[in-house]
């Protein structure tokens, strides 16, 4: 059982809404296993200590699936590899096919995680730049006027951070 990040121990029954909630399709199904109504179980979804329960809960679960899917992905790749070549040109042109479109979502979210890695590095020059009126600032980005210990900060940062 144990205690939660917020210092507060669950009770039994939440203990087992969690695994419900980790096991069913629905909330009401969920609680229904649990033998309490769609209701209280909201109000528990609701308790900051039961959400995080909940929530490293689910983490860890999709934690142990995608080290599962990490770990077959070579003997996947492989078994592509063969088909290419099985003398079968149906599953040839199927494998071929199904390898350049991995590739490509794979080279899609890396190209996405590094514009998202330089946007966030250029943060502190455009806070600089804003607060000390060598630009405007973007649209659609509302900044307010830091105080001088947060420019000060964002100073330090912008000077360590070199953009990619």
């Amino acid at each position: 059982m144990g205690t939660s990040g917020h210092g507060e121990k669950l009770t039994r029954r939440q203990e087992q809404a969690i695994a419900a909630l980790l096991n069913y399709r629905t909330l009401e199904a969920a609680a229904q296993s649990v033998g309490i109504g769609k209701n209280t179980l909201w109000r528990w979804l609701r308790e900051p200590s039961f959400r995080e329960r909940f929530q490293e809960a689910r983490d860890r679960i999709l934690d142990s699936t995608v080290l599962r899917l990490q770990n077959a992905s070579g003997e996947a790749v492989e078994t592509l590899r063969c088909a290419l070549n099985c003398g079968n040109p149906l599953a040839a042109i199927k494998a071929a096919e199904i390898l350049l479109e991995q590739l490509f979502k794979t080279m899609e979210t890396r190209i996405r995680a590094g514009n998202a890695l330089k946007d966030m590095l250029q943060v502190p020059q455009v806070v600089t730049k804003v607060y000390t009126g060598e630009e405007e600032a973007p649209p659609k980005l509302e900044l307010t006027r830091p105080t001088d210990e947060e420019f000060r900060t964002f100073k330090t940062l912008a000077g360590k951070v070199t953009p990619p």
